[in-house]
């Protein structure tokens, strides 16, 4: 009767220490995995740095051969630079950057575009691809770079000069408008300002709105009768000589010896 339960213990011990020697390897390979994971981790990150160090040099060597204006090396360095290290947008700008110089804008657009994606905090890279999109005509969306670039970054109202003008090329004149009206808001009355929303107006044929502009340059500047006058030169273009007739009347009593003044007002009564 003993027998069986001898051997049963027997069996029990020898299963219980072959469970701690497959323990034990199992543990072991586990650690050597962690370590040679570790290891290769820890090579991977010597081998980016190597990468992004190498990327470097071909980015600074792209720069020397710019300043050079030798473009086809500079660009040769650069895709190399690019190469290692897709995702930098300075290297992109610059290839985009000669490109445009070589009018391949085709190729501009591309980098110029992975430019702004990758850094939308850069308004150099706005400007590029805004500029490259002109060149292609394609006013529409050059407009919709700046107003980005103007959504994105402060300070960056001055480019609605260039967002107006590309507005007037495409014939969208209440935009157009509404940028000089933005540029006003922010730097006031501006003599050029009002001429080109004069010139808009009167495109469209609001006249009373072209009069209402100039008298705020006008009212704005008291003391200047060549408002005046530019102001009558437009209503007399327009036919509207009583409208110039009541301006001239009313500023000779300020102006009353202004020789331009008088020969406008000689003019009016002669096609009144």
């Amino acid at each position: 009767m003993r027998r069986p339960f001898i051997k049963i213990t027997i069996f029990l011990i020898i299963t219980t220490i072959l469970w701690m020697m497959v323990s034990a390897d199992v543990c072991a390979q586990r650690s050597k995995k962690r370590k040679k994971k570790k290891e290769k981790e820890k090579e991977e990150v010597v081998l980016t740095e190597n990468t992004l160090r190498l990327s470097e040099q071909f980015f600074t060597e792209g720069e020397k051969y710019f300043i050079l204006e030798d473009l086809s090396r500079s660009l040769a360095f650069f895709q190399k630079s690019l190469e290692l290290n897709p995702n930098n947008a300075a290297t992109n700008y610059k290839i985009a950057e000669i490109y445009n110089l070589n009018n391949d804008f085709d190729n501009a657009l591309l980098h110029a575009s992975e430019a702004t994606r990758l850094q939308r905090k850069n308004k150099y890279y706005y400007l590029l691809l805004a500029e490259i999109y002109t060149k292609r005509t394609e006013y529409g969306k050059a407009t919709e770079v700046y107003e980005e670039l103007m959504n994105e970054i402060d300070g960056s109202d001055q480019y609605l000069f260039e967002t107006a003008a590309l507005y007037i090329y495409q014939e969208k004149y209440d935009e157009a408008l509404s940028c000089y009206d933005r540029i006003e808001a922010k730097y006031g009355i501006n003599e050029q300002v009002i001429y080109q929303k004069q010139s808009i107006l009167i495109k469209t044929g609001d006249l009373e709105a072209v009069i209402a502009e100039g008298n705020k340059l006008i009212e704005a500047y008291p003391g200047e009768s060549q408002y005046v006058v530019n102001l009558v030169s437009k209503l007399m273009a327009n036919d509207l000589y009583d409208e110039a007739l009541v301006l001239l009347e009313k500023t000779l009593e300020n102006f009353p010896d202004s020789p331009v003044l008088l020969n406008q007002l000689a003019e009016v009564y002669r096609k009144s």
